[in-house]
């Protein structure tokens, strides 16, 4: 089955297991929230308007704003969305990681 026809809950068995034994540390729970919130690399690629290369990070999806040649703005990159995308579910991951520290004494 491809993957855009499985379920979240398949997909995050297929990457850590049934009982999702592999999410192990911070790094395969921020992993396991992308896929949760369907904002993996791969996935928000799959999105992209047709002139941007899913290959090349820094393809420009907006190129960078000036104003009296002054910039106002910087380009926004692939590498820019993927990262904007996944922001919040990194800063779960983070808080989640250090409750459950606080919480064992680590």
């Amino acid at each position: 089955m491809a993957d855009e026809d499985k379920t979240v809950t398949e997909l995050l068995e297929d990457e850590f297991g049934s009982t999702l034994a592999g999410v192990t540390d911070i790094d395969t729970l921020k992993e396991a929230l992308y896929i949760a919130n369907r904002v993996t690399e791969e996935q928000i690629k799959k999105n992209l308007p047709g002139d941007v290369d899913p290959n090349n990070l820094d393809s420009v999806i907006r190129p960078a704003k000036y104003r009296n040649g002054i910039k106002i703005k910087d380009k926004f990159t692939l590498r820019d969305l993927i990262l904007q995308n996944q922001e919040p579910q990194t800063l779960m991951a983070e808080i989640i990681d250090a409750y459950i520290n606080s919480k064992l004494g680590g």
